[in-house]
């Protein structure tokens, strides 16, 4: 957008903020479109005013608030994930938020550390587990995101959208056979003519298997995918 444009959404963003006080849906823009205009004290007077008041936000508003304030420098992330622990206590999403948030000011041990301890608290089930494999495999700790992984994978069964995710993971591909089995295990949960586990079998097999054979299997799967 360009800069009248921006102009003219963050006055239609501020209107509807005059008749619904602390819109969780147009909060985020004002605060957003306030700092892009270069006021940012204005986009940290916003964000305070809403961390201030008695308003409850969904845990998605407070989060997205959070990276507005890292990505603009207003220095009120950690209020916002004070909040939202005031709000929603601690769960998996809002933990894997602040520990990136950590991350990106410099300090990725102190969000490593943070979603090990929360995980642990409660008791590493596997939506902590995943949040600690995204967190491991984007600051570039491959074998521990990839073992992490390969933990998530033992209680996948049937989750289709779960073990997708671990197909969608370069991490976890450092680990082949790991990626067969969850291959295997998505054939199994989605069906003989599903796309997704074919377009990874033939990945699979072309990283795997030199042969004429299997690059033959590949090139059948790719064509019906």
């Amino acid at each position: 957008l360009s800069a009248n444009d921006q102009k003219q959404l963050l006055q239609l963003c501020e209107q509807v903020q005059s008749a619904r006080p602390q819109d969780p849906r147009t909060l985020p823009l004002i605060v957003d479109l306030r700092a892009r205009l270069g006021n940012g004290d204005g986009a940290a007077a916003a964000l305070r005013t809403a961390l201030e008041g008695d308003s409850t936000f969904p845990e998605a508003t407070l989060i997205r608030l959070a990276q507005l304030s890292d990505r603009h420098e207003l220095a009120l992330s950690a209020a916002c994930f004070e909040k939202l622990n005031k709000l929603n206590g601690m769960t998996p999403g809002r933990a894997y938020a602040e520990a990136m948030s950590a991350h990106q000011s410099g300090a990725p041990e102190r969000g490593r550390k943070l979603l090990t301890d929360e995980a642990q608290k409660a008791g590493n089930t596997l939506p902590w587990q995943v949040a600690k494999a995204q967190y491991l495999e984007l600051t570039n700790a491959d074998d521990e995101a990839t073992e992490t992984w390969r933990k998530v994978a033992e209680g996948a069964q049937g989750n289709a959208a779960l073990l997708s995710r671990i197909l969608d993971s370069n991490a976890a591909w450092n680990d082949t056979d790991l990626i067969e089995q969850v291959i295997e295990q998505l054939k199994g949960t989605t069906g003989e003519s599903a796309l997704a586990w074919r377009a990874a079998r033939a990945r699979w097999l072309l990283l795997t298997d030199a042969s004429q054979k299997g690059a033959a299997e590949a090139a059948t799967l790719l064509n019906d995918t």
